[in-house]
């Protein structure tokens, strides 16, 4: 399995990157201030990486559940 590529996304006021450095979710996606967020930092604590991460953590476990029932012919 390859790693997806990511599509270009912005912050709301266009300015940065919406995705966090550590965990590669979009969760600067809203940001309007005209500081950069701290993207190389994971927002959930600052002693977080992307396998410890609860924000990626859930995401990955929800992908993997779709996947799952995907591949069983449960959902399209």
């Amino acid at each position: 399995m390859s790693m997806q590529e990511l599509p270009p996304l912005k912050t709301l006021n266009g300015k940065f990157c919406a995705y966090c450095h550590v965990c590669w979710l979009p969760i600067y996606r809203f940001w309007v201030d005209r500081e950069s967020p701290e993207h190389d930092v994971c927002s959930e604590g600052a002693h977080h990486t992307a396998q410890t991460c609860p924000a990626s953590a859930g995401q990955a476990g929800l992908t993997a559940w779709i996947k799952k029932l995907r591949d069983a012919g449960e959902i399209k």
